[in-house]
This record gives C-alpha cells, sequence and structure tokens, in this order.
C-alpha cells in the first residue's frame, strides 16, 4: 500500500501522457530516466499494475482471515459469551446494580442459561470487513475507469460544432488566452448536447478545471493559433471561412486556387521591400504574414500575403483574415457504469469506517455475582463499568 501510494503521488507530481522531446526540455537532468522508468505514463505502467494485483491479493486475504467471523450469527456470538468463563467477582448487589446501570446504557440484553448478555453496536463487527471490501471495490472499479476510459484530442475553432461518434455535439462559444485583466488563463466557453438533443449543458473549461456531462468529461487541452482565410465565389456569390492550421490546397476546380504553407508571427521588410519572416517565440502574434503558393492558370508564384489582402484564382477571391487563435480539447469518455460504481464503493468505505470507529460492539456478561467483558475493544466501556462499580461502593459503604 505503501508503494501504491508513493508511486500515486509521483504520478500526481509529474504530468502524464506528454510527448519525450516535452519531459526531455522540462526534466534536464532526469527526463532519459523519466522516460525509462515510464513515469511519464506510471498508472499504466507492468510495475504499477503488478503493485495493485499484489495489495488486491491483500485485501483478499484479510477478507478471507474475517470471513468466519462475519458470517458467525449474532446468536451464537451471544450464547458463546454467556457460558464464557473467567471474569470479575462482584457482590449480588453490585451485579444487580450494574445490569441496571447497562440497561440505562441503552444495551439491549440477551437471556442465557445462567446470565444476561449485554449488548450493543453489533454492527459494528461488520466495519473493518466493510473497510477491505470497499476498498478492493475502488481498484477494481478505478482500474475499470483508468484503462477503459477512451480519450481523443481535437482541435475545435471558435463558433464550429464538433460531433462526437455518439452524436453527442460541442459547440465552442467563444477561446481565450487572457482574462480581462491580462493574466494568462487558457479558458473556452462550450455548449454540449446530448445525441437526442434533450439534454444539454454550457459552462467554462481551463486548466484543471474540466467539465462532466453524463458520461464526459470536456479538459482544457492545449491551445494553437490558426489562419483565416474567406473564399468569396464570383459565379455564386456564396462564401466560406477555412482555417488553416496545416499545409493544404484551396480550390474550386482543383487547378486554380492557393497552396497554404506557413503563418508567422512576424515580419521585416528590407531596403527592396523584400518581405522576410520572423519566428518569434511565444504566444502573441503581432505582425503576422502568410506564406502561400498561389497558382493561376498552370503558373505558381510564392508569396507572402498580409491580412487584409486578397488574391483571385479563377472565380475564387480569397481574403486572408487576421489569425484565430484556439483550443485543443481534449474529451475524455469514462465507460458506464463504473463511476457509479466507483462512487458506491466510496460510500461503502465510509460506512465502514462509520461502523469500525463509531459504532464498536459491546459485549458484556452479567452474572449472579460477577462480569465480563467480551470481543472488540472493550477498554473504554471497562473504564465505564470501573468508575460504575466504585460509585456503588461508595454508596455501599456510606
Amino acid at each position: 500500500m505503501a508503494l501504491v501510494m508513493a508511486c500515486s503521488l509521483l504520478g500526481s507530481l509529474i504530468p502524464q501522457d506528454r510527448s519525450s522531446q516535452w519531459y526531455l526540455q522540462n526534466y534536464p537532468g532526469a527526463g532519459k530516466a523519466f522516460l525509462a522508468l515510464g513515469f511519464d505514463r506510471i498508472f499504466t505502467t507492468r510495475w504499477f499494475v503488478v503493485l495493485l494485483a499484489l495489495l488486491c491479493v491483500n485485501l483478499v486475504s484479510c477478507l478471507v482471515i474475517r470471513i468466519k467471523s462475519i458470517l458467525k450469527p449474532k446468536s451464537g456470538i451471544l450464547r458463546a459469551a454467556g457460558v464464557a468463563s473467567g471474569g470479575y467477582s462482584i457482590g449480588a448487589g453490585a451485579a444487580e446494580g450494574l445490569g441496571k446501570f447497562l440497561a440505562g446504557r441503552r444495551f439491549r440484553q440477551y437471556k442465557a442459561e445462567n446470565a444476561v448478555v449485554f449488548h450493543k453496536n453489533m454492527a459494528g463487527r461488520y466495519g473493518s470487513f466493510i473497510v477491505h471490501i470497499s476498498f478492493l471495490l475502488i481498484l477494481i472499479f478505478g482500474g475499470g475507469v483508468l484503462w477503459l476510459s477512451v480519450v481523443e484530442d481535437h482541435n475545435v475553432m471558435p463558433g464550429e460544432r464538433l460531433v462526437l461518434r455518439d452524436g453527442t455535439s460541442l459547440d465552442l462559444e467563444s477561446f481565450r488566452i487572457e482574462d480581462e485583466t491580462g493574466r494568462t488563463d487558457y479558458a473556452s466557453v462550450i455548449h454540449v448536447t446530448s445525441p437526442d438533443g434533450n439534454r444539454s449543458r454550457s459552462g467554462t473549461i481551463s486548466v484543471n478545471y474540466p467539465l462532466t456531462f453524463q458520461s464526459y468529461k470536456y479538459y482544457q487541452h492545449t491551445f494553437g493559433v490558426a489562419g483565416s482565410v474567406t473564399a468569396v465565389s464570383e459565379e455564386t456569390g456564396g462564401s466560406d471561412v477555412f482555417y488553416l492550421t496545416e499545409q493544404s490546397f484551396l480550390s474550386s476546380d482543383g487547378r486554380n486556387g492557393i497552396l497554404f504553407s506557413a503563418l508567422y508571427p512576424g515580419f521585416v521588410e528590407d531596403e527592396d521591400g523584400h518581405i522576410i519572416p520572423l519566428n518569434i517565440r511565444g504566444n502573441v502574434y503581432p505582425n503576422p504574414i502568410y506564406q502561400v503558393l498561389v497558382t493561376i492558370d498552370g503558373s505558381m508564384s510564392n508569396r507572402m500575403i498580409k491580412p487584409g489582402e486578397s488574391v483571385q484564382t479563377g472565380d475564387v477571391t480569397f481574403t486572408f483574415n487576421k489569425p484565430v487563435d484556439f483550443p485543443g480539447i481534449r474529451v475524455k469518455r469514462i465507460p458506464y457504469p463504473f463511476p457509479a460504481l466507483l462512487y458506491g464503493s466510496f460510500v461503502l468505505m465510509i460506512l465502514g469506517f462509520y461502523l469500525s470507529f463509531f459504532h464498536v460492539p459491546q459485549i458484556v456478561t452479567v452474572r449472579v455475582d460477577s462480569y465480563a467483558l467480551s470481543g472488540y475493544k472493550s477498554s473504554e466501556e471497562q473504564l465505564r463499568i470501573d468508575a460504575f462499580l466504585g460509585e456503588f461502593d461508595k454508596r455501599e459503604m456510606s
């Protein structure tokens, strides 16, 4: 258990499922060791699975050890307490007074042959068993959530709709890199709708603050900058907006069009008016420029185009817009009914802890001139009985 907890802590401190280059850049002294040991994917490594399996074996062993006592009926336990030998000798009057004292403390009574067995909180004997079985269920159902979940990453442009495989739709209403105060704040405002269209939910997702809807979780994962081009057909008057994130060819007839090559965050012009693109590090595109290959009737020309400029090829006019920031949204589908089973296991564990700590079974066997405590943690009850008998003796002496 200590090893599982240590590995889980390590997996929480070290970001998981990043590229190998990311670990080498961010952990220059230990990146190679992290990759070799699987610290980039701790929760799916073989050695972590083996640790979980050993912990499950340990828990099953604990359950097997306790199963005999759990299956023993309450009447059998009380009957055994009634005939058990040993205990503390006291006078007949003290024994009678002790019986009344225990009855006043809401102890139930079981009539044995030569004794009265007072008992309370007998349901608490299931506490430890419930804790162990709930822990085992948490590992099983948690593993189901971890290993059966389906994770997909999608780039979504503001104003566009993403439709998932089961028909669930996600509308990206807006995306921002900074909040109104200028603080870096990658956040997306999304609206998700169920496949039947009857249920929906809106919300803002940001780093470490996903949105949950039905069996899906939506995370703010990455971000990027896309070029934007508006194409207008002179023949039909129709228009459309295209977002450019990779090399692509835009054409209406397959011959005339533009081949998008790159988008640069800045540029400078030399004395001859030639444009020299700049690769500026950071998230800001202060002076963007497009590099495209324009094809017209078989002739091609390489051009650098600023936002706001247009190019006509055939009957289509392409107008280059300002670049658009867009988010990369991670969609995680957790298979039903594992989340409900996992939450139910946590509730079961809480019940087990409650029974173990706040519902401790107490059994006191009172005979004609003696009493005995049996089973479970009886030190506190012994102190109460000792205090009562001490007060009883003082009253008898007076």
